[in-house]
């Protein structure tokens, strides 16, 4: 199962996804998503890092959510971008280049 936990600070949204992230719980998701989009807020900070599955159907609605993002004029962040995560190995087995597609937080 999907839990999103959601922390504010000033300028932002910092989101932390953990379990699974397939299409098993991508309505779920989603339906969160919806909700905070609207948050006064300039960006949205999403951590990776406790991901354990996913699949295409996550980062299909990743990049639906970036893209209404910009609309807001908003941007999205992804935090804890790494080789070895699941999101790196998934997004590389569909042939997604995810550094053309995403801004990354660096990491200080």
């Amino acid at each position: 199962m999907a839990v999103l936990i959601c922390k504010r600070s000033n300028h932002s949204l910092l989101l932390s996804l953990s379990g699974d992230a397939t299409v098993k719980s991508i309505a779920r998701i989603k339906k969160a998503l919806a909700k905070i989009i609207y948050e006064p807020v300039d960006s949205y900070r999403l951590d990776l890092s406790s991901i354990a599955e996913m699949d295409f159907t996550f980062l299909q609605l990743l990049i639906a959510f970036q893209n209404k993002l910009k609309s807001l004029n908003k941007e999205l962040l992804l935090l804890n971008y790494s080789r070895g995560n699941e999101f790196n190995k998934v997004s590389s087995l569909c042939g997604v280049e995810v550094s053309k597609l995403f801004n990354f937080e660096e990491e200080e």
